[in-house]
């Protein structure tokens, strides 16, 4: 696969040949980048999870758009306000696209499988 990351429009990295880890459905993705764990769950929303040692990010986008964080060594979660979110799907690509309270920039994700 082929990721892109965008911040506010601006490209800020390209990864090639990201290995997906779960080859038996196109709707669920696996993959590490940075060492960090990402899955994607695609059904009637989506599910993006990020996760390391020291916390884990869950994002649904949907009708009602949602982020929750969970700080692992404080044994702390905690919901975010999303203040937009949209995703797309088309053939080979995954397009997603988030601003949070606690970030306020535009993050944006290209995928192409």
């Amino acid at each position: 696969m082929k990721i892109t990351h965008l911040i506010n429009d601006k490209e800020i990295g390209i990864y090639n040949n990201v290995d997906n880890l779960n080859k038996e459905n196109n709707k669920n993705l696996n993959f590490f980048l940075d060492n960090i764990e990402n899955n994607i769950y695609i059904t009637d929303r989506f599910v993006f999870e990020r996760e390391n040692d020291e916390y884990k990010i869950h994002i649904e986008i949907g009708s009602d758009n949602l982020c929750t964080i969970y700080l692992k060594e404080k044994d702390l979660t905690f919901d975010v306000n999303v203040i937009d979110a949209k995703y797309k799907e088309n053939n080979n690509i995954i397009e997603y696209e988030y601003i949070l309270e606690t970030d306020n920039d535009k993050h944006k994700i290209i995928i192409e499988k």
